[in-house]
């Protein structure tokens, strides 16, 4: 697609499921952020719902979106000044997910849609935009947002597979109704594009990055790491993200059993329903609790080799870990399981792939025994060529070709 320019001057309506102002940034808004360069973005804020407005633990971010939630004024606001990228708060929707599948929960979804799809026509309104783009970026509760609105091109953005429980009641179904009624489908791994397919032949592949100008922050020999995990023994051997059910707790048990000699750093939340208790009796492996986006450069200083330990399963297949660059990028060895070979194998050259217990506790010794000037540069070219910027150019000039063939 290289001859064909990325779209430019063009409005976008960007909805997506990972909210702004997410504990760690989405590839959704990483996206819509690029495609602000050179377009107008008004990014609709995923909906709280009216219980979410109880629970003690949404009150920081409700705060901050109160008076766009009930405003009868301007509903959006520039995003830290950028006035090419605009936020959009809509009001607080129905709790429906408990509901079953059926005419109860269609009703309210009807609701939920009209009120959404009225708040972000308001906004269009008073922008005084004529003519969009449309991008649904894995908000697939609201496949049907297009009855309210009125786009020149119309994008699903597939940036993960559903997994939880949560999402799969009503996620599976409804995700086929909006692959099937859009003009493209952009998805975030080839495992993705391979199975979303099936519903929509217009499917493409822009995989996910890294925030190269971010993560090279560890390289800064002034950068000072946390005390936290300055005063561990070393080796520390760390993973840096969401502890939940992709990983292979099973064979990092029986890595972490062998080697008491090095320190496990598990930094990010855990979901503690997919955490074995044994994990927490040893006592060289450390929780660290989330870890602030502008701290994760020194935490990732910190580390001597960095893991990626991902089951080998279907569902791993179709993951693109937004780490693997953020490790390359700070410039750390990557151990990882080899649970998505259309990603990782191409990288077998940087990073040390395993399949088993054996191979990958012996990735994590030659990682530490093979460290050298020549490997750190390898795996910082590698990150330079894999950043958001060049994600978003792919993405503008696959929306640029379908407006110009003009969508399906």
């Amino acid at each position: 697609m290289s001859e064909i320019s990325g779209i430019k001057d063009q409005n976008i309506v960007f909805f997506a499921l990972p909210r702004f102002d997410a504990k760690y940034t989405s590839a959704s808004f990483y996206i819509a952020r690029e495609l602000a360069k050179n377009n107008r973005v008004l990014f609709v804020d995923n909906p709280f719902t009216l219980s979410d407005l109880l629970k003690s633990s949404n009150k920081h971010q409700l705060k901050k979106r109160f008076r766009y939630q009930f405003s009868f004024g301007k509903n959006y606001f520039d995003w830290q000044g950028n006035t090419n990228l605009k936020i959009l708060i809509t009001p607080p929707i129905l709790p429906i997910n408990f509901l079953p599948k059926g005419g109860v929960y269609n009703l309210l979804s009807r609701i939920n849609h009209r009120w959404v799809g009225k708040r972000i026509r308001k906004a269009l309104k008073q922008l005084g935009w004529q003519q969009y783009l449309y991008v649904n970026s894995f908000n697939f509760y609201f496949p049907d947002l297009d009855r309210y609105l009125n786009p020149i091109l119309s994008v699903y953005h597939c940036v993960d597979q559903l997994i939880k429980p949560y999402s799969k009641r009503h996620g599976v179904y409804l995700e086929k109704r909006l692959m099937e009624k859009v003009d493209l489908i952009i998805t975030t791994s080839q495992a993705l594009q391979e199975e979303k397919k099936k519903f929509n032949t217009n499917c493409y592949l822009v995989p996910n990055a890294a925030d190269f100008e971010h993560s090279s922050k560890a390289l800064d020999p002034n950068l000072k790491i946390p005390d936290t995990l300055e005063k561990l023994k070393k080796p520390l051997i760390g993973y840096l993200g969401a502890i939940e059910r992709r990983m292979d707790f099973d064979l990092l048990v029986q890595v972490i059993r062998k080697h008491p000699e090095w320190t496990f750093v598990l930094a990010g939340p855990a979901d503690a329903q997919y955490v074995p208790s044994e994990i927490h009796d040893f006592d060289h492996v450390v929780f660290t609790g989330a870890v602030p986006y502008a701290q994760v450069p020194a935490y990732l200083k910190a580390f001597d080799v960095a893991l990626i330990p991902f089951k080998i399963d279907e569902v791993s297949r179709t993951i693109f870990p937004l780490k693997l660059y953020e490790y390359l990028g700070a410039g750390k060895p990557v151990v990882a399981l080899n649970f998505n070979p259309d990603v990782l194998e191409p990288l077998k050259d940087i990073i040390y792939l395993a399949d088993n217990v054996q191979s990958f506790e012996q990735g994590i010794v030659q990682a530490l025994n093979e460290n050298s000037e020549e490997l750190l540069e390898k795996r910082l070219e590698i990150a330079r060529q894999n950043t958001w910027e060049s994600r978003g150019k792919a993405f503008a000039q696959i929306l640029a070709r379908a407006l110009k063939e003009g969508g399906k």
